[in-house]
């Protein structure tokens, strides 16, 4: 039997964290919620999750810069860093690149069930 996947989950917004939480639990994943980057490097320092789900307002209101962030969090090449951004971005790509995040996911585009089924098939794409 395979091994639960584990997924670290950044984000200020409880309420919106708990909603992925419970759809990626429903899919037998292991979840970690975190509201701050000091508990994020805190955890990522013990474990490898799969995926790595960060909130950009979230890094926005604690003034986390983009190029730190992803120097400090990047720490090993299995890690999928996805970005949920708010859907007033102009440019998601270009967030995405200053975060080195591998893909992004709009907020109000896609529900948690289809935000978990996407990361799920790229963690499975990134194990092959």
């Amino acid at each position: 039997m395979k091994e639960k996947r584990t997924v670290l989950i950044l984000d200020r917004d409880a309420y919106t964290a708990g909603l992925y939480a419970r759809k990626f639990e429903q899919e037998k994943w292991q979840v970690k919620i975190v509201d701050d980057l000091d508990q994020a490097l805190s955890y990522l320092k013990s474990h490898e999750p799969e995926a790595f789900v960060f909130d950009h307002q979230s890094l926005s209101d604690l003034k986390v810069d983009a190029a730190d962030f992803a120097h400090r969090t990047r720490r090993t090449d299995s890690l999928l860093a996805v970005l949920i951004e708010m859907d007033k971005v102009v440019y998601p790509d270009q967030t995405v690149e200053e975060y080195e995040a591998d893909t992004y996911l709009l907020k109000g585009h896609f529900v948690p069930s289809e935000a978990v089924a996407k990361i799920s098939r790229l963690v499975d794409e990134a194990e092959d």
